[in-house]
C-alpha cells in the first residue's frame, strides 16, 4: 500500500515559516503534537478539491492511505500557514497591555498586531491562490477532472480550434462557403 506520512507535509510547512519553537523540537512525535491541529485545519480546507481522499488516514501511524502528489503536499503546507499565524495572533500574550521601561525601544502592541493581521491576510490570499492553481491543474480543457487521462473510454476527443486562422479546417471559413 502506498502512503504519505504527515511528516512529509510538516517538513514542507516548516520550510515556509520561521518558528524558533518548532525548530527546537527534537523528535517527530513532538513535532506531530505541535502541528497536527494545524494540519487538520489544512485538510479541512483542501479535502473537498484534492484528487486523493485526505480523510483516509491512520491517526496512530500519522499517515495518509494515499500517495499525495508534490502539488498536494505543497498545497497542504500553504493551507497550514494562515492557521499557524492565526493561533499566534490569538494568543492572549499578544493583546495584553504591556509595560515598558522608557530606555527600551519597542514596537507598540497595536502596531505589532496590525502587522500580523496584514501578514495573515497575505497568507489567506496565498492559500486561496494555491487552491485555485491546484484546481486549474486538475481540470482539463474539456472540463473533466484529472485531465484527458480520465476521459471516458470509448469517447473520442479532438481538441477544437481556439484561434481562427483561415485554414481549411477553420469552422468560420467552412460555414461561409
Amino acid at each position: 500500500m502506498k502512503i504519505t506520512e504527515y511528516y512529509d507535509v510538516y517538513i514542507r510547512f516548516l520550510s515556509k515559516i520561521e518558528d524558533e519553537y518548532l525548530a527546537s523540537l527534537d523528535s517527530e512525535e513532538k513535532l506531530h503534537v505541535a502541528l497536527y491541529p494545524i494540519l487538520l485545519s489544512a485538510i479541512n480546507s483542501f479535502a473537498r478539491i484534492s484528487e486523493h481522499n485526505l480523510r483516509k488516514r491512520d491517526e496512530r501511524m500519522h499517515i495518509f492511505y494515499e500517495t499525495l502528489t508534490d502539488d498536494e503536499i505543497e498545497t497542504l503546507a500553504i493551507c497550514m500557514k494562515p492557521v499557524w499565524l492565526e493561533r499566534y495572533i490569538n494568543s492572549s500574550r499578544k493583546i495584553e497591555q504591556q509595560y515598558y521601561d522608557a530606555g527600551i525601544k519597542t514596537y507598540s502592541p497595536n502596531e505589532n498586531l496590525r502587522n500580523l493581521t496584514t501578514l495573515y491576510q497575505q497568507y489567506l490570499a496565498d492559500m486561496r491562490k494555491a487552491l485555485h492553481e491546484y484546481t486549474y491543474k486538475r481540470v482539463s480543457i474539456v472540463g473533466n477532472l484529472g485531465g484527458l487521462d480520465n476521459w471516458p473510454k470509448g469517447r473520442e476527443y479532438k481538441p477544437g480550434h481556439t484561434i481562427h486562422n483561415g485554414d481549411a479546417d477553420d469552422p468560420i471559413i467552412v460555414n461561409e462557403q
